[in-house]
């Protein structure tokens, strides 16, 4: 850096004199850098003045042997944290190439093979009363199960997908500190079947079958721009928080890791590509993760997604140290509620599942593969329980998952109730094409079914190293996952059509009874009421495009007034036709509010009417609902000072919020191309305000108030190492946001500035 510096001071035509100040100056800044690490718990005023009075220190000094000395040590160290971030965490082994391998051994029977791992999939979610998978709900789990052999008592490998997935594809424990990477998993399937296949992989969160196994037959992957990003990372590491704010968010501009993209549409594009496999060919090998139905929960069964509201990821869910530790909140409700979610986006994976079978009839690969469909972990949906963590009651939950076998020319189904571990993958496969078995603790699965199956000890590989012994579990049928689901499901039963019933679910079948969605208000006793609620995101409502993507789907808010004269239950109205079941959420911080799931069928083109109804019976036992009144929505206004400054919010209640201080976040505006007249806003806040969540966030075109939309914390997406900030989202007309959009979140009494990042150019898929 110092010698660039340099030659640059003699180019410039500076000469001599010039090269030495450049040289002191390129000596100096990654001194300074290192000094801004240190200063980093100061204000931002003092920051700045030690870093000024440090690189003042250093340029005088730069002109003594002595000084200059200390300076290439200073500039020494300042690499010392990318440099260990790089070399001594996990991200290592995305820099590392994969190993120079042997040749694989020679394959003896070279076959089809087609893997498929479904994602956040316990198998109490497939099942149905009599312990078969069910054929109303998921008909392509089922007809695959008509042909296959189906292991009731299979357990993953390890509760998160950076472990379980390469796991399956080698047979070997997981390791706490391998990354999902072929460098560090150099004998895994991709790499053995090299020679012999020809490689699709489709893996959105591991790099087992890389580009230079596959040819480039392969989607979705981590990506390795670490470059530029890590000296983003760096300068928000550095930098005093109010400076941080005005680089670019990292996590913005690594969106590809994200949970936002089109997981539907990616996963039919990659199937789209599977070609026959012709005479004279290597058989293909596809691995195909699929990044469902693990949530965000925003799709509807047909893979249309749905506006999630402010809450994308688990209503109900207390965030513990990850989002892997989460504990739901001890509310029967809630979990219901996130099972629903979980069960509609399991329907569009079961769609996904019955396409692909489909495009491997249509190449002629379905009868001559050896096709094998599972899950890499599941979730678990117990009030006051972990949702992934592992404990006695949740690891059924999570450990349980189905697996699908079906060798080539099967045409008849089984049961094989062995107990079987998804580190037994490997050696089928290569016993199935006749590969010596490999060291691991995996077993093969024949496929003839074990009358008499002998017990066995399995292992669950834990996030921090260690692994969890069992030797045995319930069989599905005993499950409690299985015995919820499906008494939520018979309380739904009075549904008029199928396709409502996973959306007829009811805190109260007393009070509020599936039988009655789907049917006209003009039917029902309909009374009136003085209790009032407020809707978090009225603006979604006032131009529905039924053919758009996304939906309104998600309809949440509070219910306004004392805790003690909440209802048991609520009922919501779309356009006149009741169409979903709430109730008040009643834990601390929460109390009051709600949400309800809407069916797309629900909406009309344009505006569309809601209704708020408390449910109950009268006193000869018939439904009779209560209106809740639903006021209109508050408008916001810019106050400003004589010098034409914005110094203060107001509302419509007649309420004044100060703007206090700098940008706390960021507001980026994106634009879909397949919706031209559509913007989406996305929004962040750098920190936590300093008073409870949730928050307000207001947007404007110039002084014109354009929408107002919640701002929650979630918990994190995926296998996170941390929660991410408050945030919103906000889907709005594209010609409300011009000119000069800002936006402002209000929390604790006063306005927050967000810096707001207009749209530059548009996506091939919208954030949501």
């Amino acid at each position: 850096l110092a010698l660039a510096g340099a030659v640059a001071g003699v180019r410039a035509g500076g000469g001599p004199r010039a090269a030495l100040w450049a040289y002191r100056l390129a000596l100096g800044l990654p001194a300074v850098l290192l000094a801004l690490l240190a200063l980093k718990p100061l204000p931002p005023w003092a920051a700045l003045l030690g870093a000024l009075a440090f690189a003042a220190a250093g340029i005088a000094a730069a002109g003594r042997p002595a000084g200059r000395l200390l300076l290439r040590a200073l500039a020494a160290l300042a690499v010392v944290p990318p440099l260990y971030f790089l070399l001594f965490t996990p991200v290592r082994g995305l820099l590392r190439p994969p190993p120079e391998l042997p040749p694989p051994p020679p394959v003896a029977r070279p076959i089809p093979i087609v893997l498929v791992v479904f994602d956040e999939l316990p198998l109490s979610s497939l099942v149905d009363a009599g312990g078969g998978i069910d054929r109303r709900l998921f008909p392509a789990f089922a007809e695959l199960a008509a042909t296959a052999a189906w292991f009731p008592d299979a357990a993953s490998a390890a509760p998160t997908t950076v472990h379980a997935l390469p796991a399956m594809l080698d047979g070997r424990p997981p390791a706490a500190e391998a990354v999902a990477t072929a460098a560090d998993h150099p004998t895994n399937l991709c790499a053995l079947l090299r020679r012999s296949h020809r490689l699709y992989a489709h893996e959105p969160r591991t790099e087992l079958c890389p580009p230079s196994l596959t040819g480039g037959e392969r989607s979705g992957g981590l990506s390795l721009f670490l470059a530029g990003d890590l000296g983003i990372a760096y300068l928000h590491a550095a930098l005093p928080a109010p400076w941080a704010r005005r680089l670019p968010d990292v996590a913005a501009t690594w969106e590809q890791l994200g949970v936002l993209a089109d997981k539907a549409a990616s996963f039919r594009r990659f199937v789209g590509g599977i070609a026959p496999w012709r005479p004279g060919e290597r058989p293909p090998f596809i691995l195909l993760h699929v990044e469902l139905p693990h949530h965000p929960w925003i799709y509807f069964p047909s893979g249309r997604r749905y506006h999630p509201g402010s809450n994308m990821y688990l209503d109900g869910l207390e965030a513990g140290e990850t989002a892997l530790y989460g504990r739901w909140v001890d509310d029967l409700w809630l979990t219901r509620q996130g099972l629903q979610r979980h069960l509609l986006q399991l329907q569009l994976s079961d769609r996904l599942l019955g396409e692909l079978l489909e495009r491997l009839r249509r190449t002629a690969l379905f009868d001559r593969s050896l096709l094998i469909v599972t899950a890499d972990h599941g979730i678990s949906f117990r009030p006051g329980g972990f949702a992934r963590s592992i404990d006695p009651h949740s690891l059924e939950d999570v450990a349980v998952v189905p697996l699908l076998i079906k060798w080539p020319g099967q045409t008849r189904g089984w049961i094989d109730r062995r107990p079987a571990s998804l580190l037994d993958l490997a050696p089928t496969v290569a016993a199935a094409i006749g590969l010596p078995a490999a060291a691991g603790d995996g077993q093969a699965l024949d496929r003839d079914p074990l009358p008499a199956p002998p017990p066995r000890r399995r292992y669950l590989g834990l996030p921090d190293g260690r692994r969890l012994g069992f030797d045995s579990l319930p069989p599905v049928e005993r499950h409690w996952a299985l015995a919820n689901k499906l008494s939520m499901l018979a309380a739904a039963g009075g549904a008029r059509r199928p396709q409502e019933r996973l959306f007829a679910i009811t805190p109260d079948p007393e009070l509020a009874p599936s039988s009655l969605i789907g049917r006209p208000l003009a039917e029902l006793e309909i009374r009136a009421g003085d209790q009032r609620a407020r809707l978090d995101d009225p603006a979604l409502l006032l131009d529905v495009d039924p053919a758009a993507d996304p939906l309104p789907g998600r309809i949440s808010g509070r219910l306004l007034g004392a805790a003690a004269t909440q209802p048991a239950a609520l009922a919501l109205a779309v356009n006149g036709v009741l169409r979903a079941f709430a109730r008040p959420r009643r834990d601390e911080g929460a109390a009051g509010r709600f949400a309800f799931l809407v069916p797309p069928w629900a909406w009309r083109p344009g505006h569309n009417e809601l209704g708020l109804y408390a449910a109950g019976r009268d006193d000869g036992g018939r439904p009779v609902l209560t209106t809740i009144d639903l006021p209109p929505p508050l408008t916001f206004s810019l106050i400003r000072d004589r010098r034409g400054r914005v110094v203060a919010l107001a509302d419509s209640a007649g309420h004044r919020f100060p703007v206090a201080g700098d940008a706390a976040g960021r507001a980026a505006e994106r634009h879909y191309r397949r919706r031209p007249h559509t913007s989406y806003v996305l929004g962040w806040l750098d920190e936590s305000p300093a008073t409870a969540l949730p928050a307000v966030a207001v947007l404007f075109a110039g002084d014109d108030f354009v929408a107002a939309t919640r701002v929650e914390g979630f918990a994190a997406g995926g296998d996170a190492e941390a929660p991410p900030p408050p945030s919103f989202v906000a889907v709005l007309p594209r010609e409300l946001l011009r000119p000069a959009p800002r936006a402002f979140v209000l929390s604790g009494g006063v306005a927050l500035v967000l810096r707001f990042e207009p749209a530059r150019g548009e996506l091939d898929h919208p954030m949501l």
